[in-house]
C-alpha cells in the first residue's frame, strides 16, 4: 500500500529559468511515485524574479507553495524553514537547478514505501551513480569533501558512502523531538548526526550539469562547509575523540623509543628487529588506550575475547599501512622537495596519524549501526541483485540514455551519434524502436517517421515519453505503407535478437519497404571484436543477460554476406567503440576524440558494426 505523503522542498537562489522545468518535471513522478504531494519552493528573496516564476506556476499547480525569505540566506536553512511547513509523512530536498533529476524522486521513494530504509540517499558513489562532465579537479575536490566529512564524522557516515549528497527523502519521524541548527549547503551531515533512525538506504543516480544559470559554489559556502562540520565534530563528540587518539599516538611515540632504548640494552637483538618489537609494543599500548579509553564508549557493548582480538587485528594491519605512508612522505618530502629534516618529518607524522585515525575510527571502533540496520542493508543488496536479473522496464534504454552512469550514456549517445551521423531522408522508419530515443532525435518538423516495435509497453512508455512520435506494434510486412515507401530504415541492434533461420526474410522485408534510392542503417555487435568479452562482463553484473537476449552473432564478414544474399547492395561499413565509451568514465570529451581515432584507424575492430545499403 502507498502511504507516502510527500513534502518535497525546493530551496531556491536566482533560479528562474529552471524552478518552472523542475516543478513540472518532479510533479509527474510524484503523481505516480505517491499518494499524496506538496512542493515547497523556498526562495531567498531572489533578486532575478524565482519568486515570480514559482508564482505562475502555481496558478495551474495547485500543490506547489511559495515560501520567501528576506534574511539570513543559507541554503540549509530554507529547506529546514520548508520542512516546518510541511504536512506529509515524507519529507524530501531536492535543488531547483535540474543537477538533480527529478526523475530520480521515484527511486527515493521506494525503499521508503517498502519499509527498506527510513532515509533514502540519492548518491553518486554506488554503483549506477556518477556525475555527468564533471573535471578531475572537481572530482577529486568532491571526493576529498566527503573523506574530510567520514574523517571528523567517522561511525555512523562509515556506511553511507555519499554523506555530501543534497537530494534525499526520510520519514518524518526521523526528525520527530529533533532541533537542527544547520549551516551551508550540506543538511544532510545534519540529518545524519542528529536523526533518529535504523536504516539508509542509498540509491544511485548522475548529478547532471547546469544547463542555465551559475554555481551558488564560492569560498564562503566551503568555509561555512568546514564550520559546521568541525562544530558537528564537537557536539557529538568526535571532536573529544581526535584529541585523545593525538594524545595516545604521542604516547606510543614515547613507548616506542623506551622499548628500543631497553632493548638494545638488554638482549642482541640487530636494530631492524629490535626497532619493530619495539614498534608491536607501541602499537599493543595504543590498541590497549584506544580500547579502554578513546572508544570507551563504543567498545562497552561488544568485549568478548574474539571481538577484541578482531579489533586489535585490525588496528594493527592499519598502523603498519599508516608506518608506510608515515615513512614514504618524509622520504618524499625530504629528497625530492628537500625540505628540512624537521618539517619532512612532521609530514610523515601528521600523514600516518590521519591515515591511523581514520581508517581505524571508521573501521575498528564506531561500527554503530544496529544489526537490523546490517541485515536490512545486506537484503536490500539481494534483493536489488534479483531485481537486476529480472526484465527491464518498457524505459530501461530510455533511462539508460538520460540517466545511466557515464559509461552507459556515452555508449548510447556515441552509437546515435554514429548513425545520425549518415544522411537520412524522410520519409523515415525505425524498425525496433523500443522507448522511442532514436526516434525522438530523428524528428525534424513535420517530417514522418514511424516507430515500429513487436512490444505494446515500449510503445506506448515511448508515446508517453515523446508524444510526438508516430510508434506502432506491428510486423514490417503489416505496416499501413506501400512497399518502397521509405527512404531510409534504421535497424539499430536489433538484428542479433532475431534468430538465424529467420534474419535473412527480415532483411528482404525490409528492402521491400525501402525506396529504391532509399537507404538501410544497421548496427549489431561484433563478435570478431572485444565484445564477447564486453557481453560477458555487462550480462555478469548488469541488468540484462546479453548472452541469452543476443541469439544471432555477426561478424563483419557474415553481415555483409546476408545483406547481400538480401538483394541489398552495402555502400559502406565500419566499425566504432574499443576503448572510447570507457574513456567517458573521466571524460566524455576524451571519450569523444577517442572515438574520431577509432574511426580512423581501428578498421573492423570496434565492439559494434555499422552499415548502410542500398538496393541493387
Amino acid at each position: 500500500m502507498n502511504d507516502l505523503f510527500v513534502s518535497l522542498v525546493i530551496p531556491t537562489y536566482n533560479e528562474r529559468e529552471n524552478i518552472g522545468p523542475a516543478i513540472q518535471r518532479a510533479s509527474q513522478v510524484l503523481a505516480t511515485a505517491a499518494r499524496d504531494f506538496e512542493i515547497i519552493v523556498v526562495d531567498d528573496n531572489s533578486p532575478d524574479g524565482t519568486g515570480a516564476a514559482v508564482q505562475q506556476v502555481m496558478a495551474t499547480n495547485g500543490r506547489v507553495r511559495l515560501i520567501t525569505r528576506t534574511t539570513d540566506r543559507d541554503l540549509s536553512r530554507a529547506v529546514v524553514e520548508g520542512w516546518r511547513h510541511a504536512r506529509g509523512n515524507v519529507l524530501a530536498v531536492m535543488d531547483g537547478d535540474l543537477q538533480h533529476p527529478p526523475e530520480t524522486l521515484a527511486d527515493l521513494l521506494q525503499p521508503l514505501r517498502q519499509g527498506e530504509g527510513e532515509i533514502a540517499i540519492a548518491s553518486r558513489h554506488v554503483r549506477g551513480g556518477g556525475v555527468s562532465h564533471w573535471s578531475l579537479w572537481r572530482r577529486a575536490s568532491s571526493w576529498g569533501a566527503a573523506c574530510v566529512a567520514t574523517f571528523f564524522l567517522p561511525g555512523i557516515l562509515r556506511h553511507v558512502k555519499d554523506p555530501m549528497s543534497g537530494f534525499f527523502a526520510l520519514r518524518r519521524r526521523v526528525l520527530e523531538g529533533v532541533r537542527l541548527h544547520p549551516q551551508g549547503y550540506k543538511i544532510l551531515l545534519d540529518v545524519l548526526m542528529h536523526g533518529r533512525f535504523a536504516t539508509v538506504v542509498e540509491v544511485p543516480y548522475i548529478f547532471e550539469e547546469r544547463f542555465r544559470g551559475g554555481s551558488k559554489l564560492g569560498k564562503k559556502q566551503v568555509g561555512q562547509f568546514f564550520a559546521r562540520l568541525f562544530r558537528l565534530s564537537v557536539e557529538s563528540g568526535h571532536a573529544a575523540r581526535l584529541g585523545k587518539y593525538l594524545v595516545t599516538g604521542s604516547v606510543g611515540g614515547v613507548v616506542t623509543l623506551g622499548s628500543l632504548m631497553l632493548l638494545r640494552a638488554v638482549t642482541d637483538l640487530p636494530l631492524v628487529s629490535a626497532y619493530s618489537l619495539a614498534v608491536e609494543l607501541a602499537i599493543l599500548n595504543n590498541f590497549l588506550l584506544n580500547e579502554f579509553w578513546t572508544f570507551a564508549d563504543a567498545t562497552t557493548a561488544r568485549v568478548g575475547l574474539r571481538t577484541r582480538v578482531i579489533r586489535f587485528l585490525r588496528f594493527n594491519g592499519t598502523c603498519v599501512w599508516g608506518a608506510g605512508f608515515n615513512v614514504g612522505t618524509f622520504l618524499g618530502l625530504r629528497e625530492v622537495v628537500q625540505l628540512p629534516v624537521a618539517l619532512a618529518g612532521l609530514a610523515g607524522v601528521a600523514v600516518g596519524y590521519v591515515w591511523n585515525y581514520g581508517v581505524n575510527a571508521n573501521a575498528t571502533w564506531l561500527d554503530l549501526f544496529p544489526p537490523q540496520a546490517r541485515r536490512a542493508a545486506v537484503e536490500s543488496r539481494e534483493r536489488r541483485t534479483q531485481d537486476r536479473r529480472s526484465l527491464p522496464s518498457p524505459g530501461y534504454y530510455h533511462e539508460a540514455y538520460t540517466h545511466g552512469n557515464r559509461v552507459q550514456r556515452f555508449w548510447h549517445r556515441g552509437k546515435f551519434g554514429r548513425v545520425l551521423s549518415r544522411p537520412r531522408p524522410h520519409p523515415i522508419l525505425d524498425v525496433g524502436s523500443g522507448p522511442g530515443v532514436l526516434s525522438a532525435l530523428l524528428r525534424n518538423g513535420s517530417h514522418l517517421v514511424v516507430s515500429l516495435d513487436r512490444s505494446f509497453e515500449v510503445i506506448r512508455f515511448a508515446k508517453e515519453t515523446h508524444p510526438e512520435l508516430c510508434g506502432v506494434v506491428a510486423d514490417v510486412r503489416h505496416l499501413p505503407f506501400r512497399p518502397g515507401h521509405f527512404r531510409t530504415i534504421f535497424f539499430v541492434e536489433v538484428i542479433e535478437h532475431i534468430p538465424a533461420q529467420w534474419s535473412l526474410d527480415v532483411l528482404r522485408e525490409l528492402r521491400d519497404m525501402l525506396h529504391p534510392a532509399g537507404r538501410l542503417i544497421l548496427t549489431t555487435p561484433n563478435y570478431r571484436s572485444l565484445w564477447p568479452a564486453l557481453e560477458w562482463m555487462v550480462s555478469r553484473w548488469g541488468p540484462i543477460d546479453y548472452t541469452k537476449e543476443h541469439v544471432n552473432h555477426y561478424s563483419p564478414a557474415r553481415l555483409e554476406r546476408e545483406v547481400r544474399d538480401a538483394g541489398l547492395t552495402v555502400i559502406r561499413a565500419e566499425s566504432f567503440f574499443v576503448v572510447a565509451p570507457f574513456l567517458a568514465w573521466l571524460s566524455e570529451r576524451a571519450a569523444w576524440k577517442a572515438m574520431d581515432v577509432e574511426r580512423r584507424w581501428c578498421g573492423r575492430w570496434g565492439s559494434l558494426l555499422l552499415l548502410e545499403a542500398g538496393r541493387t
